[in-house]
C-alpha cells in the first residue's frame, strides 16, 4: 500500500495529544488548537465553518477527546475513532505488540506506506517513542522515555528553584547560565542517547541492512539540528497520515 492523499476531500483527521489537537487534511496540518483554551468553542467554530462529511480521531486525552464527540454528536458529523478501524490494516503484524498505543501504531503505518521496510520510527512528543518493525514487517516493539519538554518540566516541578523553560536548541556543551545548563543537558544528553540506542537496535537487529529511520512530532525541528551517526528522514505529520491512511476503511465500514 502507498499514502494516498486523495481519498475523500470531504474527510479530516483529528489528533488528540495531551497538549492539542491537530487537524489533518491528507495533504497538510490545517489547524492545531491548544487544550488549555476552550476547546467546545474553538471546534464548534472551526466544523460550522468547515462541516466535513467525517472525521476520524485519535486521542491519549480523554477529557478533550469527549468534547470533540460531543460537538461533533451536536453537528450531525460522522465520526470514527482510529482504535476502530486500526485492525482492518493488516499489513503490519502488530500480533506481538498488542498492548501498543494507537498513535505509535500510526506512525508506523504511515511510515510504511512511505519507505521500505526495516523501520524505525521515533516520536518526539511528551513522551520520545521508538518503534520498529523488521523486514517481514512484524512490529517488533520499542522503547518509550519522557519528552525533553516533560523532562525540562519536571525539573521545574519538583525542584525549588530552577526556571520553568520552554526547551529550544542550543548547541553548548555546558552552560554559565542556569536556562543553559537546563537546555544543553536535556537536549545532549537525550539525544545522544537516542543515538547510541538506534545504533544497538541496529546492530542487534538489522545488522548490515538498511535501515529507513523516520522522525515526527512536534520537536523533531529541534532534533534534527542534532548530529546522528546514522541517516534519517523528518516528517511531523506521521500519525496524522497514518489516521488517513486508514479513512479509506471508514468509506467501506457498515457504519460510515
Amino acid at each position: 500500500m502507498t499514502y494516498d492523499n486523495n481519498i475523500n476531500n470531504q474527510t479530516i483527521c483529528i489528533d488528540i495529544g495531551n497538549s492539542r489537537m491537530k487537524i489533518f487534511d491528507g495533504n497538510k496540518l490545517i489547524k492545531s488548537i491548544s487544550n488549555k483554551v476552550d476547546l467546545e468553542i474553538e471546534l464548534m467554530n472551526y466544523l460550522c465553518n468547515s462541516m466535513p462529511e467525517k472525521v476520524i480521531y485519535s486521542s491519549v486525552n480523554k477529557a478533550s477527546e469527549n468534547i470533540l464527540k460531543d460537538v461533533l454528536f451536536r453537528l450531525k458529523i460522522k465520526y470514527l475513532s482510529a482504535n476502530e478501524l486500526i485492525n482492518k490494516f493488516t499489513d503490519i503484524d502488530f500480533s506481538n505488540v498488542p498492548a501498543m498505543g494507537i498513535d505509535r501504531r500510526l506512525g508506523l503505518i504511515a511510515a510504511y506506506t512511505t519507505a521500505k521496510c526495516p523501520l524505525i520510527t521515533v516520536d518526539f512528543g511528551t513522551c520520545i517513542t521508538i518503534n520498529v518493525i523488521d523486514e517481514k514487517a512484524i512490529c517488533l516493539g520499542g522503547n518509550i522515555y519522557p519528552g525533553l519538554q516533560t523532562q525540562a518540566n519536571a525539573l521545574y516541578y519538583y525542584t525549588g528553584a530552577l526556571p520553568q523553560l520552554r526547551i529550544s536548541y542550543t548547541d553548548e556543551i555546558i552552560g554559565k547560565e542556569t536556562n543553559i545548563a537546563m537546555q544543553s543537558a536535556i537536549i545532549d544528553i537525550s539525544l545522544e542517547g537516542l543515538n547510541a540506542h538506534i545504533l544497538k537496535i541496529k546492530k542487534k537487529y538489522f545488522e548490515n541492512k538498511e535501515v529507513n529511520i523516520i522522525f515526527t512530532g512536534g520537536i523533531s525541528v529541534i532534533s534534527k539540528l542534532h548530529k546522528y551517526d546514522f541517516k534519517y528522514k523528518v516528517d511531523e505529520l506521521l500519525v496524522l497520515k497514518g489516521m488517513w491512511v486508514l479513512s479509506k476503511y471508514f468509506f467501506d465500514s457498515d457504519e460510515a
